[in-house]
């Protein structure tokens, strides 16, 4: 069932006059008749009396008029829940870190950005799968060691980078090497 024809018929229902109903509904008058035909044909029953002068609800048409109504306002009230978890949704980062976050600034990081957006919230979540959590939609983002998303799907930011120290005794071999290359 098409609900532009039962937003159609409620109006006119409502009116009683096609004229009216056209002009609030923004379309002519023969188009009107015509989803209102449409309608009647696809019910089976005549849901309006027509005559020269005038427009009434049919018997039909009053039943089916009541039941218009609840449906649109149901359609209406689904419409409005869908927008509000919608928004609500649109102002939720998920996001998933594996390294430890005060080493990296995370904390600084998302303090910052919670002060710059304060109307979006940010749900920490905890998972040793970041590839999944992104592949899965289960999270927006995710701050990780390199290698672990190392997958096409995923593009890849460089936030930081990371520098590791050898650390050795006097004694080794390695030891006053400017630098080690770890194969």
């Amino acid at each position: 069932m098409d609900l532009t024809l039962l937003k159609e018929f409620s109006v006119l229902a409502e009116t009683l006059s096609y004229q009216k109903a056209a002009r609030r509904l923004g379309i002519s008058h023969s188009t009107l008749t015509k989803h209102v035909q449409k309608l009647e044909t696809e019910l089976g029953e005549e849901l309006l009396t027509r005559t020269t002068r005038s427009v009434q609800l049919s018997p039909y048409g009053e039943i089916y008029q009541n039941h218009v109504k609840k449906m649109l306002s149901i359609h209406d009230q689904a419409l409005a829940e869908l927008r509000q978890f919608h928004d609500e949704e649109a102002h939720v980062l998920r996001m998933v870190f594996l390294p430890a976050p005060e080493r990296y600034g995370i904390a600084e990081l998302l303090s910052g950005f919670q002060r710059a957006e304060p109307g979006i919230r940010i749900d920490l979540l905890d998972s040793d799968d970041p590839r999944g959590m992104l592949l899965e939609d289960r999270c927006h983002l995710a701050i990780a060691v390199e290698r672990d998303v190392d997958i096409p799907e995923i593009e890849k930011i460089l936030y930081k980078r990371d520098r590791l120290a050898v650390v050795l005794p006097e004694t080794h071999p390695l030891s006053g090497a400017a630098s080690v290359r770890v194969e």
